[in-house]
């Protein structure tokens, strides 16, 4: 069996360094939430370009929403593309990467013209739909009556223009796709955004070597000027 003792000492600095460069050679998992790469789909491609342009090897996996934050979490995969702060607070492995990814707008949908100008008190008595998996949903359901759960934003689009709920949330970019769906009767209250979250990616601390080549990268893409 080999003696690392025996071995002169620039040996074992080359050793070492082979096995350093071996394990920064191996492509970095990434977390991809099925959630983000179905709905905004835009977004996930750039965050998977930016990650690309850092120059290391990335390996996409497109993952559930909880599963992919908790591999992350535990270092099963490298990173985890995009969450919010408040969803990652209590995973003290995962590192913050600067800047943020995205600065996403949840734009308040109506059945009626007439309900977007209810007020706080109004949306009280009032029924909202959320999707299933999305914890940001969760911050606003208490300023509702009651809340239904459906699988994807498609549905909750579904469940509005047929009247079974008062009100819907949904991001701008899906709001788009939304407006060119023919004969679909929902109304965007659109004097302002109902809530914002921004979102960053989070690297697991055993790989914290790969954040300066991730951040230079995240510069280019995501800084605001």
């Amino acid at each position: 069996m080999l003696n690392l003792k025996c071995l002169p000492q620039k040996i074992m600095f080359f050793i070492f360094l082979a096995l350093s460069l071996q394990i920064k050679a191996e492509p970095l998992r990434v977390g991809v939430n099925d959630l983000l790469a179905a709905h905004l789909p835009v977004k996930a491609v750039e965050i998977k370009s930016a990650l690309i342009a850092s120059g290391l090897p990335m390996d996409f996996q497109t993952l559930p929403p909880r599963r992919s934050l908790l591999s992350a979490a535990r270092g099963d995969i490298a990173i985890e593309a995009y969450r919010t702060p408040t969803a990652v607070s209590r995973y003290t492995a995962l590192i913050k990467l600067e800047p943020a990814v995205d600065k996403q707008e949840l734009w308040l949908a109506a059945r009626t013209p007439r309900l977007c100008d209810i007020n706080e008190e109004g949306r009280l008595l009032s029924t909202v739909v959320g999707v299933r998996g999305v914890r940001l949903y969760h911050q606003i359901y208490p300023d509702f009556k009651r809340y239904e759960v459906v699988n994807n934003l498609k549905a909750a689009a579904g469940m509005l223009a047929a009247s079974r709920v008062d009100f819907a949330l949904f991001p701008a970019e899906y709001i788009t796709r939304l407006e060119s769906v023919p004969n679909l009767d929902i109304h965007i209250c659109n004097k302002e955004p109902y809530i914002s979250f921004i979102f960053h990616s989070y690297i697991h601390e055993k790989y914290r070597w790969a954040v300066p080549a991730i951040e230079a990268s995240y510069r280019n893409v995501f800084a605001v000027e």
